[in-house]
């Protein structure tokens, strides 16, 4: 499996019930995640542009754009990088069976991932907590670590997440933005 390949294989979304759609163009892509409400309306959007390809310890540019349409605050934007083990076993023994495309996304979506560095949080010169029925544009930047490398066994994501209250929880809508680091 080549670098190029696992780009296009991230599941994008953690919540199955949110909508994706993600395009790559040259050497960027644009994830446009949607979380819909009652009679399908869009209650909120998060748009990620963010690069294909980057370089160890490199800091990339990403393009937030935010559409809150709830009653709900956004706390803030978290960032992290995160490693995907493609040669986990209960991956590669099912990537051997033919599948559906829904199906390897929902087996892609389970594979362990570990952490790299910690999250880093943005509230955008005190714009967050953003407040309910508001919009959001902007960009975040984002330090690549060096000494990690995506490879035929190890893909890389990284995951925004805007975290906002849901009666007594802490729900997210998150996009998963896949990188190829060499």
């Amino acid at each position: 499996m080549s670098a190029d390949h696992q780009v296009l294989h991230s599941p994008l979304v953690d919540d199955s019930d949110d909508e994706c759609q993600s395009v790559i163009l040259g050497g960027e892509q644009k994830l446009d995640v949607v979380k819909k409400g009652k009679g399908g309306k869009v209650s909120m959007r998060l748009v990620v542009k963010a690069p294909t390809r980057v370089q160890q310890g490199q800091t990339i540019t990403i393009q937030i754009e935010i559409e809150n349409n709830t009653n709900k605050s956004i706390k803030e934007i978290d960032a992290q990088l995160v490693a995907v083990n493609l040669d986990d076993e209960d991956y590669v023994k099912k990537s051997k069976k033919k599948r559906t495309p829904k199906e390897e996304q929902q087996d892609y979506r389970k594979i362990p991932r570990t952490t790299i560095g910690t999250v880093q949080q943005y509230f955008q010169g005190a714009r967050f907590p953003l407040p309910a029925s508001t919009g959001y544009t902007g960009e975040i930047t984002y330090p690549i670590p060096t000494a990690y490398k995506t490879s035929d066994f190890v893909a890389h994501e990284l995951v925004i997440t805007l975290p906002y209250k849901k009666k007594l929880l802490v729900a997210k809508l998150t996009a998963r933005v896949p990188l190829v680091i060499s």
